[in-house]
């Protein structure tokens, strides 16, 4: 039986120490108070582990665990139910949901977590169903492209070093250059839906990895020193770095099988 929490090897009342304790007073015939002054605890102690010996034998030398036989103020089924309600229906957070049912977002949020709703993206947010990811068949099939808008960086440094405000704008994907370009190399494009971020979901991933790991990892003095970093953070992110989604396993490994000749690193 497994104790309720961890022990000191080497302390005194181990279950161990607890039997080597009633044996002394059981088979020994030792008094309470010579066995209590002998493992150097109280006399109240010797005769609980001594009782507990002899109704329940070994188990009984195990720690129980502290948790109460009744929880008057547990949280009511029917509550627990609509926290779960809610956070599939409206994906609201642990405080919302704890406003509306009228507990603490402690106690939502343990509720949660214990339902495997602990995280808000452990499932597609707008369906709550779990996430199904697609893998296309040949490498290049289908490639995501998005923006994200970072400030331009001059020469000595930028807002983060100096406190300057700095701003840029993205392309648009509805250019005639755009157009011109995909239409020159035989690409044809696709839109996302309005508000559906997670159909591009695989570079949506990718800037987070960028703004973690290559352009806020420190402070710039250029833009020709951040973008000169930015080749490197690709490479590893692809040969090095490993993913959640590819079972912890980098790009190249995943694709090692299935990229060309000709495109093999």
């Amino acid at each position: 039986m497994p104790h309720a929490k961890p022990q000191h090897p080497n302390a005194s009342l181990t279950p161990r120490g607890r039997r080597k304790m009633v044996r002394v007073v059981i088979d020994e015939g030792w008094t309470i108070e010579a066995a209590a002054e002998r493992f150097q605890v109280d006399a109240k102690t010797v005769r609980k582990w001594r009782d507990r010996y002899l109704v329940e034998g070994e188990t009984g030398l195990f720690d129980r665990s502290s948790r109460p036989k009744t929880s008057p103020n547990e949280t009511p089924p029917e509550c627990q139910r609509r926290i779960i309600e809610l956070r599939k229906q409206r994906r609201w957070g642990a405080a919302h949901i704890g406003h509306e049912v009228g507990r603490a977002g402690s106690t939502v949020q343990r509720i949660l977590i214990s339902e495997g709703l602990g995280r808000l993206d452990s499932g597609d947010r707008a369906t709550a169903d779990p996430i199904v990811r697609y893998q296309r068949d040949r490498p290049g099939e289908l490639v995501h492209v998005d923006v994200k808008k970072l400030a331009g960086i001059p020469d000595g440094g930028g807002w983060r070093i100096h406190g300057r405000v700095i701003t840029d704008n993205g392309s648009c994907y509805r250019s005639r250059l755009w157009r011109d370009a995909l239409e020159h190399a035989g690409i044809t494009p696709k839109f996302t839906r309005p508000y559906r971020p997670q159909t591009n979901g695989k570079v949506q991933r990718f800037h987070p990895i960028l703004l973690e790991e290559w352009a806020y990892i420190r402070d710039w003095n250029s833009d020709q020193a951040c973008s000169a970093h930015y080749e490197h953070c690709v490479h590893f992110c692809n040969h090095h770095r490993a993913h959640g989604a590819l079972g912890w396993s980098t790009p190249i490994a995943t694709l090692r099988d299935n990229v060309p000749g000709h495109h093999t690193p």
